[in-house]
């Protein structure tokens, strides 16, 4: 018997006895042909879920490809620590120093175009925090200590590197390290990684950078000599040269070694004494010489009668606010006697005209 039912054409019947009460019948069946379908049946249903299937698992391997490729660029690009043998990505602690850039998968590290070689107790430090509010510049967050340090010079280039912070394309990377200026193989050192880069040398008048310096040693031991005892010999009544601050500001000497390996063009001099009176003014001439627009206006900077300098005024994710140095910086300078500090411009006198002639500038210090 033949019969049609939802579509289906009964082709045999076989009657098979599992039990005297039971019977079961197994029926054998085909799809009708392809016209007797009704109009609401696709052909192509099947078909159709195999392709959505494919596009969803393609997708899914794009996808993990990209990840992964993503991964390994940042690996890359992060470097490798050996002693640990991990791969060291963009958000590594010990590699993070500017935090706006660091997440980004544009941001590069990149050996610095300009570094802040000195001098000491000048105001490198206010010069590297005012420079970080220009949107087109990456600063270092410490001082690396690259080229004077022979323990980090040995690991080379790739180690610099990692120490710079995260940086578009569009910006500028600066690294300070004050300990530069004074160093004998830094200059070298330097021209063999950049003969073109551009340096910042932040100067003060000598007697008064020299003061600078002995404040910051005495701030850290209990019982110091005094100042006098320290600039002056006992024996000889005569300036004490032995003392590593006194000669830190002959400036000459130093100036000498680096005018050996790069151009005077190359060198932007900072009057870190005009720098304390006016700091709006300096930053605009250190734009100038890194080829930046002007973005660092006056009114960024207010003047903290407290301290006796100048603050910053930051409206920023934090809110408006008033940034300051670090305690550490303008620390009140103690009365000198009035015939040592007539010693020391003295003796700094002949040594300031040297280095007016290497540097085609004159300063007013007296």
């Amino acid at each position: 018997m033949t019969n049609k039912i939802l579509g289906f054409t009964w082709m045999k019947g076989l009657i098979k006895e599992v039990a005297p009460e039971k019977k079961v019948m197994t029926v054998y069946y085909k799809p009708l042909p392809q016209d007797d379908l009704p109009p609401s049946a696709s052909p192509n249903t099947t078909s159709c879920c195999l392709r959505v299937s494919r596009f969803r698992v393609l997708t899914f391997v794009v996808v993990a490809a990209l990840a992964i490729l993503f991964v390994t660029l940042s690996c890359l690009n992060g470097g490798w620590d050996l002693q640990g043998k991990v791969c060291l990505t963009p958000t590594d602690s010990i590699l993070v120093h500017n935090d706006v850039t660091t997440h980004s998968p544009l941001a590069r590290q990149v050996l610095p175009h300009c570094i802040i070689i000195g001098v000491r107790k000048a105001g490198t430090r206010a010069v590297l925090q005012y420079l970080q509010l220009h949107p087109d510049i990456a600063v270092a967050g410490y001082e690396v200590h690259f080229f004077d340090d022979n323990v980090n010079y040995s690991q080379g280039l790739n180690f610099y590197r990692r120490q710079m912070p995260y940086s578009f394309k569009h910006q500028l990377t600066i690294e300070k390290t004050p300990a530069y200026f004074h160093t004998l193989k830094v200059p070298e050192r330097v021209a063999k990684m950049n003969s073109s880069i551009k340096l910042i040398i932040v100067v003060r008048e000598p007697v008064q950078r020299l003061i600078s310096s002995y404040v910051q040693l005495a701030s850290k031991r209990d019982h110091f000599p005094t100042f006098e005892e320290k600039v002056i010999d006992p024996d000889t009544d005569e300036v004490n040269e032995t003392f590593k601050p006194v000669k830190r500001s002959l400036y000459y000497i130093f100036m000498n070694r680096w005018l050996k390996h790069f151009n005077l063009d190359q060198f932007h001099i900072v009057d870190g004494d005009g720098l304390i009176k006016n700091p709006f003014r300096e930053i605009y001439k250190v734009e100038t010489f890194l080829g930046l627009e002007h973005k660092i206006s006056k009114d960024t900077f207010t003047f903290n009668r407290t301290k006796g300098f100048y603050c910053l005024k930051l409206d920023d994710e934090l809110g408006k606010r008033t940034k300051c140095l670090s305690k550490s910086k303008g620390r009140k300078h103690p009365s000198v006697e009035p015939e040592v500090l007539l010693k020391l411009r003295s003796y700094y006198r002949s040594a300031n005209d040297l280095f007016f002639q290497q540097v085609h500038r004159k300063f007013k210090w007296s």
